[in-house]
């Protein structure tokens, strides 16, 4: 039952308002689909081509030159610190003599998870020893080496590189590291500060623009009305993260921050702040990802930088990481392919 109500009344309720504040219009607002399979993905040829033309214009014939030496200088300081390493343990370089690796192991105090690390470095000093069969033949006699004194002639001619600085600070503590009394995490990230490793991505700029294009090619691809999630695996300190964040459509994106550390989860809740579509959670990608409270099978993309080759089972790594994904999903990868001695030196201590 419905009845008139007088103006006066009208008015006495509204405190004088005209009747149009009585009424409201409904406007609707599209959300993105998620879930639907992401066809819409480019092929790795298409991929390809694109990286190679950025790769072109980020790295002209000058600053590629630059950047070799560069790399040639962190080489020659990262064998004198294995050199210094053998010294330190008072290997005895006879030539002629033949070391078995267990032997030339047990000389150094090395344990037995760096067995495979220390093959990699007696690599690196194959002037004064060689492969021979199972073992090693001493072939010269390497001079005096101190690496403080070149890694500070590199710091005066090149500056004062945060590769440099990292590598002078996990190489001069190589022997501690593998015969087990130094944490080769806390050469990374001295008392837990990860400003280092920070300044060291940062200057990634090549390897985090790469990755912004391919994101580029995806999101150029993107249906209308489509959403994108992602997932980020091992995201640390975030510098690729943060490249990519911007690139993104805040209304259309859900982008899911992992790391197996608490701390870095922390640091990027303040960081990022600014991206209200962005959740964190703890991942251990070694893990299986349903354990941990990951749902399977959703992911569009996975984004892992320089990140699985620390986990023991690659194999058993990427088969999670497919877990993740939805079909047709795909994983953006950065990963260094080729041997570098100083990586070795650093990252790959842990």
């Amino acid at each position: 039952q419905t009845r008139t109500a007088s103006a006066a009344t009208v008015q006495a309720i509204q405190g004088g308002q005209s009747g149009a504040d009585w009424f409201y219009t409904v406007d609707w607002q599209q959300r993105p689909f998620y879930g639907l399979l992401p066809d819409y993905l480019p092929a790795l040829s298409e991929v390809t081509a694109a990286l190679q033309k950025k790769a072109q214009q980020l790295l002209p014939a000058g600053a590629a030159a630059q950047f070799f030496a560069q790399q040639s200088e962190l080489e020659e300081l990262s064998r004198a610190f294995v050199l210094a390493c053998m010294n330190q343990a008072g290997f005895p370089w006879q030539i002629g003599s033949l070391w078995s690796s267990e032997q030339i192991a047990r000389q150094l105090g090395v344990l037995p998870v760096y067995r495979r690390l220390l093959e990699r470095l007696l690599t690196l000093l194959e002037a004064w020893m060689q492969r021979e069969g199972a073992g090693w033949r001493v072939i010269g006699l390497p001079d005096p080496v101190d690496p403080a004194r070149l890694a500070a002639a590199q710091r005066q001619t090149g500056g004062d590189r945060p590769e440099l600085r990292l590598l002078t600070r996990c190489g001069a503590q190589l022997r501690a590291v593998l015969n087990g009394t130094q944490e080769a995490l806390e050469l990374l990230f001295p008392g837990g500060d990860t400003t280092a490793l920070a300044e060291l991505y940062a200057q990634s700029s090549a390897t985090n623009a790469l990755a912004q294009e391919v994101l580029g090619q995806i999101l150029h691809r993107l249906p209308e009305g489509r959403g994108l999630q992602i997932v980020e695996v091992g995201a640390g300190t975030g510098s690729v993260t943060s490249g990519l964040l911007a690139l993104l459509p805040a209304a259309r994106t859900d982008y899911l921050f992992t790391d197996v550390g608490a701390s870095f989860l922390s640091n990027a809740r303040e960081r990022f702040v600014e991206y209200p579509f962005v959740r964190y959670q703890l991942l251990d990608i070694e893990q299986p990802p349903s354990a941990q409270g990951f749902p399977l099978h959703k992911a569009d993309l996975v984004i892992a930088a320089n990140v699985l080759h620390a986990t023991r089972d690659l194999g058993e790594t990427l088969a999670h990481i497919r877990q993740l994904l939805q079909p047709g999903g795909e994983l953006l990868l950065v990963e260094a392919v080729e041997r570098s001695a100083w990586l070795d030196l650093t990252f790959g201590l842990t």
